[in-house]
């Protein structure tokens, strides 16, 4: 039996689903410089210059749970070429649905099989809870996850003799004297001439 991995510190907003206004309640976040500081951590990266969400908490179906709004956020990372700061603006859309553990609607595709048919264009399968509240925090974190970038580089960054991945994912091959592929020219060139 294997130790669950402690869980990051990070704040809680917890928001009481079991009571939600007919229009749904809208939830504003502004993270001060100790829950930046603290949501960073969680996130893996140096620092949050400014964290902020604004989110609607409404009713879905009978008993479903959707988070709908938008996270802003500056984010502080380190250019991975030239380890220099860099700072990325993100704006990321929320838009998720909750269902109570064990909650019918969650159940896809054919049971008796155990199959669970998805549709990578569609929506997102829900997430579940339990109880009657939702933390909004953890949410925000998954969503900030998924919107940074792992590998940061500044738009002139480039690495001497390297190969470097260009802003479509494709690779960039630098050819110049030190490079290996500078090398493997150069033995091409010399079996073409013998």
């Amino acid at each position: 039996m294997s130790a669950t991995p402690p869980q990051p510190d990070i704040p809680s907003f917890n928001v009481h689903v079991a009571v939600l206004p007919r229009a749904g309640l809208p939830v504003e976040l502004h993270a001060d410089e100790d829950e930046c500081a603290r949501l960073a951590n969680a996130c893996g990266i140096e620092g949050f210059d400014k964290l902020e969400a604004d989110l609607l908490v409404t009713r879905w179906r009978r008993d479903g749970v959707q988070l709908r709004g938008e996270i802003r956020a500056i984010a502080c990372q380190q250019c991975v070429v030239t380890l220099e700061p860099l700072t990325t603006q993100l704006r990321e859309p929320v838009s998720m649905t909750f269902l109570p553990h064990g909650s019918g609607l969650s159940r896809r595709g054919d049971e008796s099989s155990g199959e669970l048919i998805l549709d990578p264009e569609g929506p997102d399968l829900p997430e579940s809870f339990t109880g009657d509240t939702i933390d909004i925090w953890p949410v925000v974190v998954e969503c900030l996850l998924l919107a940074i970038d792992p590998f940061p580089r500044a738009p002139d960054a480039e690495l001497e003799g390297g190969v470097l991945e260009d802003a479509k994912g494709e690779e960039g091959e630098a050819e110049g004297e030190d490079s290996p592929f500078a090398a493997l020219k150069a033995l091409k060139s010399d079996a073409e001439r013998s």
